[in-house]
């Protein structure tokens, strides 16, 4: 509602320079930055706040300039909200992967790997936590199927982007004529659909 509705106090600096910590800011909030004993004319973005400001604002966090009583702000940059993401259902997508599953009934061979479902619980905790993960798994646990489950639904549910990075182009190739065309035929029985691109160089 354009008020201020709680503060942390994220760094402090010097007469000519303050860190900016970016774990502390999400899409929506806005830095509130001090240009001390000023008049409200001395509230004019340094070269410095630009360039804060700016970098900040790709990321829809907003950014203004006050005096030490808080009387005057200058408003560099508007903060955009936050939207709200749809989390992944866990348990419907290990489901896929399970005896009788949209998978098993796509690929009537396919064998349940309790690894695997595992591995694609983790990964969509990571994604629902905006946590980071890092999977060490053996060959035929199938570690593609684990994670772009959960990755080409969360780009469908909420309209981001997702990349994928192979080492070794035979990966790449597995991945975009074999295992992707797959994931997106389980995702359409929900009424997913993900866009797939590929990318090289």
């Amino acid at each position: 509602g354009g008020l201020v509705a709680s503060v942390t106090v994220g760094a402090r600096g010097s007469d000519e320079a303050v860190p900016v910590l970016r774990p502390h800011l999400r899409g929506g909030d806005v830095v509130i930055h001090n240009h001390p004993n000023t008049s409200p004319a001395d509230l004019a973005p340094s070269r410095a706040d630009l360039a804060i400001a700016s970098r900040l604002g790709d990321e829809g966090i907003g950014f203004c300039i006050v005096d030490n009583p808080v009387d005057e702000v200058y408003v560099v940059a508007e903060p955009v909200a936050a939207r709200e993401l749809r989390p992944l259902d866990r348990q419907a997508l290990a489901g896929t992967l399970e005896p009788g599953g949209a998978l098993n009934r796509l690929v009537p061979w396919f064998e349940e790997r309790p690894t695997q479902v595992g591995m694609l619980r983790a990964v969509c905790d990571a994604f629902n936590g905006d946590g980071i993960l890092a999977v060490e798994a053996g060959t035929g646990v199938g570690k593609s199927l684990a994670y772009l489950l959960p990755a080409l639904a969360w780009a469908a549910r909420n309209g981001e982007r997702i990349v994928v990075s192979t080492n070794t182009i035979n990966l790449q190739q597995q991945l975009m004529e074999k295992d992707i065309p797959l994931v997106k035929r389980v995702l359409a029985l929900d009424g997913l659909e993900a866009r797939v691109a590929l990318v090289k160089g």
